[in-house]
């Protein structure tokens, strides 16, 4: 996510860690990547989400690294990743120290499957937009205590972009609980997954009692993207 201020990476790989060797991006294109950002964040610890050489790159480029705390615990990176609180609509600051900024952010508590903690971070640019990236968020069985907040954002912050899985459940409802301006829908078709698994929006949407359907029909924007592509969003208030 790039702003006329920052630019923001979430789950950035290069497709090694996640075990894609047909569709891996050589590190001296990542570092182009690497250079043009400005801080990642990491929503959890699976391998297509994380990426421990390109998290050294930020960190040595003196770039923050966000992430919840099973991530690279117990390893030597660890102490070197920067660890917001996982607290619902608690506004925390983040210094971008070779911008000279700090960003507003929110680390919302969230899960994917089990036990397994998946950071939901909501940013606040300088310029006054607000994005939020889901990474694997998906709400069933022992987590549907997470609607505690998904359901409460709008009446507590302004969102501007959401960025959820395609794939999960009740995305008409989690929308509406962020009430963006903007739906992004991420974890589309991938080359990386087999081809059960790669999961478009339109697949799988009585097994996974998605609601696209819903949402579509609702007065939402949503922007499908594929590979290479990207959007202009130009707030309101411009």
């Amino acid at each position: 996510v790039r702003t006329q201020s920052i630019t923001i990476a979430f789950d950035l790989t290069s497709g090694e860690s996640a075990g894609s060797e047909g569709f891996t991006i050589s590190n001296d294109n990542m570092l182009k990547i690497v250079n043009q950002c400005d801080a990642l964040f990491i929503s959890h610890r699976h391998r297509d989400h994380k990426d421990l050489w390109l998290a050294e790159q930020f960190i040595t480029k003196n770039k923050p690294v966000v992430a919840p705390p099973q991530v690279w615990e117990g390893e030597p990176i660890y102490e070197k990743i920067t660890h917001l609180k996982r607290e619902a609509h608690t506004i925390q600051k983040l210094p971008i120290k070779n911008k000279n900024v700090s960003l507003d952010v929110v680390i919302y508590p969230g899960h994917q499957m089990s036990k397994l903690e998946n950071n939901v971070p909501l940013i606040f640019s300088p310029e006054g937009m607000s994005f939020a990236h889901m990474g694997d968020q998906i709400n069933e069985g022992d987590f549907m205590v997470d609607y505690e907040w998904i359901d409460r954002v709008k009446k507590h912050h302004k969102v501007d972009i959401l960025l959820p899985p395609s794939w999960t459940n009740e995305i008409h409802r989690v929308v509406q609980g962020f009430d963006p301006k903007l739906v992004i829908p991420g974890h589309e078709n991938e080359l990386g997954h087999t081809l059960d698994d790669r999961v478009p929006f339109w697949g799988d949407s009585e097994y996974l009692e998605l609601t696209y359907n819903e949402l579509k029909a609702s007065n939402y924007p949503v922007v499908i993207m594929t590979w290479g592509e990207s959007y202009h969003y130009i707030p309101d208030n411009k």
